[in-house]
């Protein structure tokens, strides 16, 4: 067939050898069809290398498609800000589509403001939704109410094992927590300790993420390194004073520290007091490429950060929803985002830091 013409459901109903009909049902997703044409029309689409007209066809039905992003609040500078920009993105782009995408956030430090936040949704009317899933129990409840609804997931930042959701974006967490143990301790000498941070967070121990990001750390070092204990330490959201008292108790002399590790974004709070207190010679290991991260680990005071592309995760999942309730297409349920180790020395070129 020449390709500068343009298709037409019958050009692809004469080579599947179906009805106009049946294609047009296939294309718009209604009435019933036999799996065996559908799968003609489907291979059929596919050598044909066949997009419909989005736009025109999106218009020309007058239906607006919600989507509700939830995720944490944030302020300037802090990791959630970045995955806001990726919702921005998206809204600029499939506005045209008749598409939109109303943020919501919740505050990821308070269980009941997560519960509060999935239970409004109960009487909303909107076609789709983005998350970041703090609470595994939480979560699983709420992807079974909305595959009653006929409502699609996507996760973002965190993957829940057992959910029933469209996608995921994100890091593989239990990966990256075990790769970062690997970096930190290979140069840690043997009877040197670890401290291992974790934020405390009201009415829950931690966050998905974290939890997981922590497994795999520990994993690690149970395979490869069981001669490294390690020193636990939960900090307080809020209460600098008594995180400072917490964090003087970890580095005492007396548990020959040689490492350190926090599981979310906020490393600059431990390399500060590290700066504070003038202590060297501890290899810290944090999350995400804030500015104040990166600023901290340019001076040496963090060894690596583990970043995860937050805007592409936001953006990528938000357009995932897109294809799949606007355009009817099926789409990849796990996207993992690369685990990308930065260090003083490849800092400026991370495609996602802008100094």
């Amino acid at each position: 067939m020449n390709v500068d013409k343009k298709i037409t459901i019958k050009d692809i109903a004469k080579k599947a050898g179906v009805s106009a009909g049946t294609v047009d049902r296939v294309l718009h997703n209604r009435g019933e069809v036999s799996e065996k044409s559908r799968e003609k029309i489907k291979a059929t689409l596919k050598e044909l290398n066949y997009e419909p007209n989005l736009i025109a066809s999106s218009l020309s039905a007058r239906k607006t498609y919600r989507i509700i992003s939830l995720i944490p609040s944030f302020e300037e500078g802090d990791y959630w800000e970045a995955v806001d920009k990726g919702i921005d993105r998206a809204i600029a782009e499939f506005d045209k589509f008749n598409v939109e995408i109303e943020k919501r956030c919740f505050n990821q430090f308070e269980a009941q403001s997560f519960y509060n936040a999935i239970d409004a949704l109960d009487n909303e009317d909107f076609q789709g939704l983005l998350l970041s899933p703090i609470l595994r129990d939480k979560c699983l409840a709420l992807c079974a109410t909305m595959k009653k609804r006929g409502i699609p997931v996507v996760f973002i930042d965190s993957q829940i094992e057992g959910a029933d959701y469209l996608a995921y974006f994100g890091q593989p967490s239990f990966q990256s927590g075990f790769i970062g143990a690997k970096f930190v301790t290979a140069s840690l000498p043997k009877g040197k300790n670890i401290v291992l941070f974790r934020t405390l967070r009201k009415g829950f121990i931690g966050a998905n993420q974290t939890l997981q990001r922590q497994e795999g750390f520990l994993s690690y070092l149970n395979g490869y390194r069981p001669d490294c204990s390690v020193v636990s330490v939960e900090l307080q959201v809020g209460n600098p004073e008594m995180n400072e008292l917490l964090m003087r108790g970890a580095f005492d002399e007396r548990n020959n520290v040689g490492a350190a590790v926090i599981f979310n974004s906020t490393a600059y709070t431990i390399a500060a007091f590290l700066e504070r207190e003038k202590i060297e010679n501890v290899t810290l290991l944090g999350y995400d490429a804030l500015s104040k991260n990166i600023a901290y680990l340019k001076q040496g005071r963090i060894a690596i950060i583990i970043a995860q592309r937050p805007e592409m995760q936001t953006y990528n999942g938000i357009k995932a929803l897109f294809d799949n309730i606007v355009l009817k297409k099926e789409v990849k349920k796990i996207n993992y985002m690369p685990v990308d180790l930065l260090v003083k020395e490849n800092a400026d070129y991370y495609t996602e830091y802008k100094p």
